[in-house]
Order: C-alpha cells, then structure tokens, then sequence
C-alpha cells in the first residue's frame, strides 16, 4: 500500500505531529504484515498528484491518502484533528473505502495521540477486510 499524509491543509498543525504518526502508521501496518511505502504533503505542495509516477512505479494494491482537513484550538494549542482518509484503487483510480478519525488530545501527549489515530486506522481497515497479510491471487484488483 502507498499512503500519502497530508498535514499540509491546516496551518495549526504543528510539524512535529507529522514523524510520530508516520513512526505510528509504519508500526501498526507492519503488525499486520501488510508492506507500505509512506510519503508526505509538506506546506509548498499543491496535493498527492506529486506522488502519481512514484505511485506508479510502486504498483500497490490500494493507495491511502491521510488528510488532516480540520483543527479544533485551544489556549493557542491543537487540541484536535480531524482526518479525512480515502483508500483508492490505483489501477481503477475509485475510491474503495472512506473513514473520518478524530484525534484528540493536548499538545504534551502528541505521540500518544498519532498511536492512536494510527492503531485506529490498521484496525477499521482490517475490520472492513480492506487490508490482509494474505497474498492477492493473480490478476485479482481491489
């Protein structure tokens, strides 16, 4: 799977988000055994479209985009995120499956947070048999 975050569309987010969710996503998928390959959207980027020939080149089975589209704050602080996430098929670029996941926390706890958000995501995607360590058969698509 190829996933792109974007943290770029909320100017409140503090960067320093963005590693411990990726450390969280790379940790929860491998636990299932599915391989990923993760990219990021920084502040100069225009959207995932940066991405389309190395998504190409990577020839995965979904790829998931992980957009934080909204903010809640406080005292001057993140106190909350809400992420838009869309599993599409590559090949037949559809989207498959959408979620919407809502972290929440202060700013002290932002690792604890982006586990959180990640174990949730890995959990709703095998949940809803979107993700599997099992191999796909051949000339099988999304």
């Amino acid at each position: 799977m190829f996933i792109v975050l974007n943290h770029a569309q909320l100017d409140k987010i503090d960067s320093s988000d963005t590693p411990y969710l990726l450390a969280a996503l790379k940790k929860e998928f491998s636990l299932k055994g599915v391989d990923i390959e993760l990219r990021e959207i920084d502040h100069l980027s225009p959207n995932e479209d940066i991405y389309k020939d190395e998504i190409a080149d990577y020839k995965p089975d979904g790829v998931l985009t992980i957009v934080a589209n909204a903010g809640a704050t406080a005292g001057g602080g993140v106190m909350q995120i809400y992420y838009e996430i869309s599993l599409y098929d590559f090949v037949k670029n559809r989207i498959v499956w959408r979620a919407q996941i809502n972290a929440a926390s202060g700013g002290g706890v932002r690792e604890k947070k982006m586990k959180t958000v990640a174990k949730d995501l890995v959990q709703r995607l095998s949940d809803d048999k979107m993700i599997s360590s099992e191999p796909r058969p051949a000339g099988k698509t999304m």
